[in-house]
Order: C-alpha cells, then sequence, then structure tokens
C-alpha cells in the first residue's frame, strides 16, 4: 500500500499513517512495464500515481480540474491559428479534452499507455476526450513524436506532463527541448506549460531562465499559489481571439469556469487578470543556471532535500509586487 500512497510519502511516518487512515481502495492500470494507480480516500478525494510518483490529486477541495482545463485551453488565446496543437502527457486528459473543443485537430504523445484507462474515468472532466475524432493519441516518448514527423507543424505544443521530479519528464524542460519545440511551431505557434511549488525556488529559478533563454517572450499566469500557467513564442502572441474561438471557448464551458474564478464572463479576461509579472525585480532568482540535457541541474536541484515554504514564500512576495503595482496605477 505504502507505493500506492507516493513515494514519498514512506518518508514521513506520521502523513503515511494519516492516509493508511483514510485509504478507501484503489484501482491499478498497468501495461508491460508501466503502471498507473487511483487511489480513493473516506473523504471523497482521490490522487493519481504514476509508478510510486504522485502526480494529481482531486477533491472538491482542491482546483486540479479547473487549473488542467487553464493549461488546456490558454494557449489558444495566444497562438494566430487554432488549427493543431500537440499534447504532451495524457494524464487525466482533462487538458487534453480542454484543447480537443479549441483546436481543430489535437494530437497527444503519452509515454504510458496505462494512462489510456485513466483517462477513460474522468470522461466527464475531459469532453470525452478518448473518444473524440480530432484527437490522435501516440503512445510514446514526447520528444519522438516532434522528431517522427519533421513536416508536421503546430500552432501550440502543450507541455500536461508530470512535474520534473518525476523521473521520466525532466528532459521536457530542458532548453535543448525547449530548442526542438520552436522548430515544430507553426508562424505565430506558442508553448504552453506549468510548473509548482514543488520543484523548490532554485527549480523555480532555473526553469524561468531556461524558458526565457530559449523564446523571447513569456508569460506567467497565477492558478493558485501553488500552480502556475506559462504561456511562450518565439515570435510574439496574437492576444486576437477570432468569434469562432470565442465560441469555441464558450462551447468548452470555460467561460462558464472563468465566471466561478473572478465574476468574469470571459474566458480572455479572466487570463489576463491571472497574469503575472514574474520579472527579476519582483521575483528573486536564486541562481542563473539554465538546464540542459548535457547539464541538468533542474534535475539534480529538485532532487536535494528542501521545504515547500523556501518556494512560497518569494512567491507570495512576487504576487504582493504585483498587486503594489496594480494598486498604484491611476484608474483608466
Amino acid at each position: 500500500m505504502a507505493l500506492e500512497l507516493g513515494y514519498k510519502t514512506i518518508a514521513s511516518p506520521g502523513r503515511l499513517e494519516q492516509l493508511r487512515n483514510s485509504y478507501a481502495g484503489v484501482e491499478n492500470f498497468k501495461h508491460r512495464d508501466q503502471a498507473a494507480s487511483l487511489v480513493e480516500f473516506a473523504d471523497g478525494s482521490s490522487k493519481l500515481v504514476l509508478n510510486g510518483y504522485v502526480s494529481l490529486t482531486f477533491s472538491d477541495k482542491t482546483t486540479t480540474s479547473r487549473n488542467e482545463v487553464i493549461v488546456g485551453g490558454s494557449a489558444a488565446l495566444s497562438s494566430r491559428e487554432a488549427k493543431t496543437v500537440l499534447v504532451l502527457g495524457l494524464g487525466s486528459g482533462i487538458s487534453a479534452g480542454a484543447a480537443s473543443v479549441l483546436f481543430d485537430h489535437v494530437t497527444v504523445a503519452e509515454i504510458n499507455p496505462a494512462m489510456a484507462d485513466v483517462a477513460r474515468k474522468f470522461s466527464v472532466a475531459n469532453q470525452g476526450v478518448m473518444e473524440r475524432k480530432n484527437v490522435d493519441i501516440h503512445y510514446e516518448d514526447g520528444i519522438v513524436t516532434l522528431l517522427r514527423s519533421p513536416d508536421n507543424f503546430y500552432d501550440a505544443i502543450q507541455n500536461s506532463v508530470p512535474s520534473p521530479p518525476f523521473y521520466a519528464a525532466s528532459n521536457l524542460y530542458s532548453r535543448d527541448f525547449y530548442e526542438l519545440v520552436k522548430t515544430k511551431l507553426a508562424p505565430g505557434g506558442v508553448y504552453s506549460g506549468w510548473f509548482d511549488i514543488h520543484v523548490t525556488q532554485d527549480g523555480i529559478s532555473i526553469m524561468m531562465n531556461t524558458l526565457e533563454r530559449a523564446f523571447k517572450h513569456c508569460r506567467y499566469y497565477l492558478m493558485s499559489i501553488g500552480y502556475y500557467n506559462v504561456v511562450c513564442a518565439p515570435d510574439g502572441f496574437s492576444d486576437v481571439p477570432t468569434d469562432e474561438q470565442a465560441a469555441r471557448y464558450t462551447r468548452a464551458g470555460l467561460d462558464n469556469i472563468s465566471e466561478d474564478l473572478i465574476r468574469e464572463q470571459s474566458f480572455a479576461k479572466m487570463l489576463e487578470a491571472l497574469r503575472i509579472d514574474f520579472g527579476r525585480s519582483k521575483y528573486e532568482r536564486t541562481t542563473d543556471e539554465v538546464s540542459s540535457l548535457n547539464r541538468p541541474v533542474l534535475e539534480f536541484t529538485i532532487a536535494a532535500p528542501h521545504k515547500i515554504a523556501g518556494a512560497i514564500n518569494p512567491l507570495i512576495r512576487a504576487i504582493e509586487a504585483n498587486l503594489l503595482e496594480m494598486s498604484d496605477k491611476p484608474d483608466e
């Protein structure tokens, strides 16, 4: 049972005992040497565990589903076209599902075939992504997908793979990978990704440095104190949603999400309200390091022992600096 609760839980006897007492059951999904588990708890919450790594937590108290939708939908607002998108990582299918109602065609690259059954469990939340005719799923490494089709270019490439602490994901947060992504973006195309506080303050600094070294333009969006969306573009952002794009957001239910979140009836307005400046004057970068395949400093940094508070406090200070700047601006 301990591995089903996540390998990090084993290091905390108190937390392990707490989860054991609330444990309600597990559904395991396996395909050859790959595994995924959906662990249920007495309070109705559940955790998606990949080979011992806790990837996502779902409950009435978390915003995971909403955040996944925002990550899946933010790229379509900034890309010049909304014809093709490559989604790296299927997971619960919620991000890919949001993309599937915003883009004409979706290609999903998922390295773990067991995730197909997991996504089917979330069919209501993920727009039935496994059955949608405009979605093609390739069970292979996302880098292979990018390299395998030299003539394929995408209006957006969306990184939905687990956080870098997951052993199979860290290469997709390297400068080498971002440089490859740029070669596969159509004119006006964008890259969308995410990060959370579990990568440490040094890790967040390295991730920002690496993204900004590869892309000329990056925007960050605050989805919760511990979860952030980032959209980057080598050639600038479009920011001009067409009538058809607006209609797609409405059909996808994203306008409902934005209204529930900040009383806005437009997903575009909500996203702009969530935008946060992480420039060096507001967010304290603890290092100038950039992560690459030859020098994977991100992978080694996040493996070191750390406390979550070390990552949260600088983010809070950056948020406060943004709010102060907004309050100093004259009303328009």
